[in-house]
């Protein structure tokens, strides 16, 4: 056994997986080396991920197997299976994590920590809140998940089943990062936001909101000339990424910033609170014509991988016809 860190909050005693990154699995605290090899590690995260339903075995085989027949893809998943069983076997994991039928996987959700289970926690409650609205728990909770990212999903797995939540998680957690940003402004805290801003910017480096927050926190910190320079990095992120210039919206930052004449330009008033508030950050990618359409940064990757060739889009859809059948089939058997 190797030497880790037990995730803050985790319980005492239980079992932690963080899939974020590399892939870790740890018993109290201490690494669990008994989990050989990738495709294994692969079926914990798919089990984990989709953990609020049970798998059929064929329907679970045939996905995570995609290349092998229908008896060798049954095989893999039983060796797999067994494999996964070192996490409940260690005597010093007081619970179950996975339990199998002849036909059926389940996961019990509350038997270990999930670091995906902790950023979607921290994540969906707050969805729908501005970052200058968020109370100090909810922007406490959000920095805690910002910290659980540390990388992509499940790193070097290409399956379809990976890449669409990886994206997924990839853009929920630019969410957290912008909500952050807009926290330390509305805050009065440009210095701790910078570091949310630059970590965004590492990870969607078109990301014209982000370049636009930390516009204003760089002056608000008292550098105007980092403020000016952050708009020609966006300027050449926009360029090389996406082909497209910077809006409007940025551009009469960036002047306003050159003459020194701050970053406030007209207010608006919030519905909920009645308190003005800075004018709403710009739109991003190529669809800024449409002036009632928000863009994000996840709207900016869907368009590029909206260019992805028709055989992804084919694989797409029978992944999603699998997991249909598996979902009906669930539902069968809890009746």
């Amino acid at each position: 056994m190797g030497t880790g860190d037990q995730p803050r909050g985790a319980p005492t005693g239980s079992i932690a997986v963080r899939l974020l990154g590399k892939f870790v699995a740890t018993v109290r605290g201490s690494n669990l080396e008994a989990l050989p090899g990738r495709r294994t590690n692969e079926l914990l995260g798919y089990l984990l991920l989709y953990r609020e339903r049970p798998h059929h075995r064929e329907v679970l085989a045939g996905t995570l197997w995609p290349e092998s027949t229908s008896t060798q893809s049954r095989k893999y998943l039983r060796q797999g299976l067994w494999q996964i069983g070192a996490l409940q076997a260690d005597p010093r994991a007081g619970s179950t994590v996975i339990t199998t039928s002849a036909d059926w996987v389940r996961v019990d959700p509350a038997a270990l920590w999930l670091d995906v289970a902790e950023l979607e926690r921290a994540f969906i409650p707050v969805r729908l809140i501005a970052g200058e609205h968020l109370d100090e728990a909810q922007a406490d909770a959000l920095k805690q998940a910002a910290g659980l990212y540390r990388g992509n999903l499940l790193e070097g797995c290409y399956q379809d089943w990976c890449i669409y939540e990886r994206e997924r998680l990839k853009a929920m957690h630019i969410a957290i990062l912008e909500k952050l940003l807009g926290h330390c402004e509305g805050n009065s805290a440009p210095e701790e936001g910078l570091a949310y801003g630059e970590e965004l910017l590492r990870n969607e480096p078109a990301h014209e909101r982000g370049h636009w927050r930390l516009m204003r926190l760089l002056y608000l910190a008292g550098d105007r000339t980092g403020a000016l320079r952050q708009f020609e990095r966006c300027r050449n992120a926009l360029s090389d990424e996406l082909g497209v210039a910077p809006g409007q919206r940025i551009r009469a930052l960036y002047e306003r910033i050159r003459a020194d004449a701050g970053v406030d330009g007209p207010v608006e008033t919030s519905g909920r609170t009645g308190a003005p508030r800075p004018a709403p950050p710009p739109e991003s990618g190529p669809c800024r014509c449409t002036d009632d359409l928000e863009t994000t940064a996840l709207g900016a990757r869907a368009i590029r991988l909206a260019a992805e060739p028709l055989e992804e889009a084919v694989r797409a859809v029978a992944l999603a016809g699998r997991l249909l059948e598996q979902s009906i089939r669930g539902g069968q058997e809890e009746r």
